[in-house]
């Protein structure tokens, strides 16, 4: 909005201007520098009051400099509409970064939850056979710690997940005590895609980021020439109109 504003009103210095002028003034004549003096006569007339009252319109015909002032200025308006999509691709980038860490928390807790499983049933077996005599303490001391190794591993993964999802919420705005539940991703491997090339290359070229950049370059170049050009002359036009006299 900011560069558009300032767009506008570089623009507008090619507009008609149009001011009005109201003033009234007392003056005084001096004859003696016509070369009107009498001999026993004043060589001075007046006080007098003087008024005048004009509206004044001009109109630029023809000013290089401005135009390039111009079109750098229509040029930092496309480097701030890249700009902004180039901030608005870096937010959905990090929302979905956080989804995805957020998913593969999600993903890593139901893995981590059936290995406790496993060890769990794997610590009953052991002390079944323990019970029968066909396993040691030592065997049950190393499966009790491979249980006991897989809980705190799960109480580790659940931890970050349980952080991950609040920041995620609150990132797209939501309240992060809601029960929401993430939907998991259904994404088909891009190296699969016959397309991707073309498609990989073609965004590359259109990324906001080098699009306002050659935007900026652009409007540098324009204020380069719009200096090269106040040496040269400009071409207006300027008429008034009004009441002068005492």
């Amino acid at each position: 909005i900011e560069m558009e504003a300032l767009r506008e009103r570089t623009a507008t210095s090619y507009l008609p201007q149009a001011n009005v002028v109201v003033g009234a003034t007392y003056q005084t004549g001096n004859l003696q520098g016509i070369g009107l003096v009498f001999p026993g006569l004043t060589d001075r007339v007046g006080p007098y009051r003087a008024f005048n009252a004009r509206p004044i319109v001009t109109q630029t015909v023809l000013d290089l400099s401005l135009l390039s002032t111009i079109r750098a200025a229509r040029a930092r308006v496309e480097t701030a509409g890249h700009d902004a999509a180039a901030a608005r691709e870096a937010t959905l980038a990090a929302v979905l970064e956080l989804y995805l860490r957020s998913c593969q928390a999600a993903s890593q807790v139901r893995a981590a939850e059936a290995r406790v499983r496993s060890a769990e049933a794997t610590l009953a077996q052991t002390r079944e056979l323990e019970a029968a005599g066909r396993a040691n303490k030592l065997d049950l001391a190393r499966t009790e710690q491979q249980f006991h190794a897989e809980r705190a591993a799960l109480a580790e993964t659940a931890g970050e997940g349980n952080l991950l999802r609040p920041l995620l919420l609150k990132t797209i705005g939501l309240d992060p005590t809601e029960p929401v539940e993430l939907a998991p991703p259904a994404l088909a491997p891009l190296r699969d895609n016959p397309a991707a090339g073309p498609l990989l290359a073609a965004a590359l070229e259109a990324r906001p980021e080098i699009r306002a950049l050659e935007a900026e370059l652009r409007a540098a170049g324009f204020d380069r020439q719009a200096a090269a050009r106040e040496r040269l002359p400009r071409l207006s036009f300027s008429g008034d109109y009004g009441v002068l006299g005492a």
